[in-house]
């Protein structure tokens, strides 16, 4: 059976991996995955399995990609809209799913944008996602598990990487729906408290945070599974996840996690992750908690490792979906 998940970039960002995850899965269970991308947007962290074909597209932009996908995607048994610009290639395929990550739709200020974005969800195509209030929010039928890859984030701790008694990781983006604003009056509140290092990981440098910081790049999974396993806390501050996988990573490499109530805490409330509602205050008070007592916090990630979903599960779903949605046809 051939599935072509046609895309718009393979860079460093969570969807990415999350689809090609599936795509190197869905080989163990006898399909044909496609990739489909536009030329000089291949480059990706991201491990793809040998068996997983992939496809470019000549294109100057996101508009002649897609309409060179749709002449082509009636090739496939199958074809998985990821982005929401993708799901409008729907008339040109001979069958549709969705796989809603995000609602999309909050990314934008322009009303025309938002209002593309939201129409996506109103297309009589199947919907399928990880997160059980996302699904309720854009209407999706079917909810897989959401999976963490846990051959790739696992307890990996390297002492050598600490300059202080405390560490927090924390990875900045430059979006408002993010909450970097959140975090720096967190951080202000807590001024003082403690010999604190903070870990910026990824994103856009930041200044002017009233403790010692380091910014880091990860090269690997393997760079950032030692700086998960390394920091005795995460700390997520968005308004706004379509999940928030970092939570379920940083808990998988056996880390304590501070994050606000956004739509994923539905998905990784385990006895680990210290959920807070989005204000500085409350962030900095759990943050406080966490530092002043580590080790039975780190007790509780480590009980909830077990608690967090393996990619295999993740696939095994999607799959499951996919063999469902060709049936009923």
């Amino acid at each position: 059976m051939r599935v072509a998940f046609p895309l718009l970039s393979l860079g460093k960002f969570g969807g990415v991996r999350k689809i090609l995850e599936i795509a190197n899965g869905l080989v163990d269970f006898g399909y044909e995955p496609t990739i489909i991308y536009p030329e000089g947007r291949g480059d990706t962290p991201f491990h793809i399995r040998r068996e997983v074909i992939r496809r470019t597209v000549p294109g100057r932009n996101r508009l002649s990609a897609l309409l060179r996908y749709a002449s082509m995607l009636r090739e496939y048994d199958v074809v998985v809209a990821n982005f929401w610009p993708t799901a409008y290639l729907y008339p040109f395929s001979r069958r549709m799913l969705y796989f809603v990550q995000d609602v999309e739709s909050r990314f934008y200020s322009n009303p025309i944008l938002k209002g593309a974005a939201a129409l996506t969800y109103r297309l009589p195509i199947e919907k399928i996602t990880y997160n059980p209030a996302l699904a309720r929010a854009v209407g999706a039928r079917h909810v897989i598990p959401a999976g963490v890859d846990k051959s790739v984030f696992y307890p990996d701790p390297d002492p050598h990487m600490r300059r202080a008694e405390r560490v927090l990781m924390y990875m900045p983006r430059r979006e408002r729906r993010k909450g970097l604003d959140i975090f720096r009056e967190a951080m202000e509140i807590l001024s003082g408290c403690c010999d604190l290092e903070i870990w910026l990981v990824g994103g856009p440098p930041v200044g002017g945070l009233p403790f010692p910081t380091r910014r880091f790049i990860p090269e690997n999974d393997a760079a950032l599974r030692r700086l998960y396993s390394s920091a005795d806390l995460f700390v997520l501050t968005s308004r706004s996840e379509g999940l928030g996988f970092p939570v379920m990573e940083a808990i998988a490499c056996g880390t304590p996690v501070v994050a606000t109530a956004v739509d994923g805490a539905e998905v990784w409330s385990f006895p680990g992750v210290r959920v807070v509602n989005v204000s500085p205050e409350q962030v900095a008070r759990e943050i406080r908690r966490v530092l002043e007592d580590p080790e039975s916090f780190r007790r509780h990630a480590a009980e909830s490792r077990a608690l967090v979903p393996d990619v295999r599960e993740m696939v095994k779903g999607f799959s499951e979906v996919l063999h469902a949605h060709l049936s009923a046809l």
